[in-house]
């Protein structure tokens, strides 16, 4: 029987030519069956290691440019996103010189455009539609109403740590984010519209 812990804290342990692996948590995996040695089996660890790292890197290093193009990726699909607006995006297929423009809440009209829409609606659903309470200011008096309620309240836009919140005008200490999905609709009471 040999063992082996490696830098991360993962015990590498041989025993009758079975080589498994014991995290820090306790949790167990079975890496290699039958190896020749133990010194094999510890070759092919470390390259599985490599290969998971430099797949990482690279998911990293895309992720960081799709960022800096302004593209959102679908998945681990060939889509990806780029938005002209807030309802309008432009779906990309970058295996073949083809992309559509699709709005939001649009339908594809063809199984051959399925998979663009899909992308689209993916898109869509990861960036809600901004609310009117998104461009609130610090010091301005909403009136909010949160949802399956029929009553508005008002409360006052404050930041804290680049954190928007509504506090309560009544009450300070109850505080609603501003991204929060429970509210429903909030309209601007203060001050008031100078059209």
């Amino acid at each position: 029987m040999e063992q082996y812990t490696a830098s991360n804290g993962v015990i590498i342990h041989e025993q009758d030519g079975h080589v498994s692996l014991r995290s820090k948590e306790g949790g167990v995996r079975v890496l290699v069956v039958g190896s020749d040695s133990f010194g094999t089996a510890l070759k092919e660890y470390v390259n599985h290691v490599r290969e998971e790292a430099i797949c990482q890197r690279a998911d990293e290093v895309q992720a960081k440019r799709d960022h800096e193009l302004g593209r959102w990726r679908w998945l681990d699909s060939p889509y990806v996103v780029y938005a002209e607006d807030a309802n309008t995006v432009t779906v990309v297929h970058e295996g073949a010189p083809d992309m559509h423009r699709i709005r939001r809440g649009e339908s594809y009209l063809s199984d051959e455009l399925e998979q663009f829409f899909r992308a689209g609606a993916a898109y869509f659903d990861a960036h809600p539609e901004p609310k009117p309470w998104h461009a609130a200011k610090p010091g301005e008096v909403w009136a909010i109403r949160i949802a399956n309620t029929d009553r508005e309240a008002a409360y006052r836009l404050v930041r804290f740590n680049d954190q928007a919140f509504f506090e309560s005008t009544v009450e300070p200490t109850v505080q609603v984010s501003v991204n929060h999905t429970a509210l429903a609709s909030a309209r601007r009471i203060w001050p008031e519209d100078a059209s």
